[in-house]
């Protein structure tokens, strides 16, 4: 039996102004895709802790696998099977995890060798397959790992770069459950904006991608805002600004919206007084009756396939 699995780390998105553009691996949350050359006795989708998909083109990994199996003729059966630990439709970039583990691994499978800018194409195919839009800031940090930034589509062209400081993430999840989440809130998005506030974006963007180059606070900390993504999402998340607030007054570095969001990313380091941060966050969702979780993580790999 031949058999191959991939290990993909979830990612969060935008990072501040950085939309469509900027991800960054995160080493908590990881998708593990395993592809077998057998067929299950029955055409049905088990959904266990371990999800296990037959040949069935209506799921995510079904429809990437026989698009990557057409490109090649290949027609013998198989199984893919997934276990994940990235919260599903909370802005952590599940579906990017999932679909670059699937690409990644059939590429081994049906040996492809794909390099990583064809393995960042075919996965966001994936994305405009679960959510509407081809988009591959997620699946660049998934394939890549570190911070990484997505320059052009077509062609394919990225970057990635392993901070110069260990960077370490307090992933702050709002209980909230939405359909279309991913697609609604791209819509949310003003088609035109101010010359002022694309300035301000470029500054910040510029900021942040030379604070992961350079360590430095002040940085990071002025390149994790937004004018233009954030302020349009805060009508929906009312919490957004709030947290924000929490979160700076304690001395995080930062606090973003992470990818569409309800999940936000604060990072973190000694002089973030954390005791008192959680204690005012459980205060916060107490007050506003909502439930949630945190999560801590540092920056993670590249997808590994063996």
């Amino acid at each position: 039996m031949k058999v191959v699995r991939s290990t993909t780390c979830g990612s969060s998105a935008n990072l501040g102004s950085g939309f469509d553009s900027f991800g960054i691996a995160l080493d908590a949350i990881r998708t593990y895709v395993t592809i077998r050359d057998t067929e299950y006795e029955n055409n049905e989708i088990h959904e266990t802790v371990s999800r296990q998909f037959n040949y069935d083109t209506s799921t995510l990994p079904g429809f990437l696998a026989d698009e990557m199996c057409k490109s090649v003729n290949h027609g013998e059966k198989y199984s893919i099977d997934i276990q994940s630990n990235v919260p599903v439709g909370r802005g952590l970039g599940s579906s990017g995890a999932v679909s670059v583990g699937v690409v990644a691994a059939m590429s081994k499978f049906l040996g492809l060798n794909l390099t990583d800018e064809a393995i960042i194409s075919t996965a966001m195919n994936g994305e405009e397959f679960a959510c509407g839009s081809r988009h591959g800031d997620n699946v660049t940090a998934s394939v890549k790992g570190g911070f990484t930034i997505l320059h052009s589509t077509d062609p394919i062209v990225t970057s990635s770069v392993k901070p110069k400081t260990e960077l370490k993430f307090m992933i702050i999840i709002p209980e909230i459950t939405e359909e279309n989440k991913t697609k609604f809130n791209r819509s949310l998005i003003p088609e035109r904006i101010s010359f002022k506030d694309s300035v301000s974006n470029t500054h910040f963007a510029n900021a942040f991608a030379m604070g992961v180059q350079t360590g430095r606070r002040e940085l990071l900390s002025l390149g994790m805002n937004d004018n233009i993504v954030e302020k349009a999402r805060a009508q929906k998340y009312s919490f957004l600004y709030d947290i924000k607030s929490i979160c700076l007054s304690y001395g995080a570095i930062g606090a973003v919206l992470s990818g569409a969001g309800p999940s936000m990313l604060a990072l973190i380091d000694n002089q973030t007084e954390m005791s008192n941060l959680k204690k005012d966050l459980n205060s916060y969702f107490s007050s506003i009756h909502l439930k949630y979780d945190l999560i801590y993580s540092g920056i993670g790999e590249g997808v590994k396939v063996e």
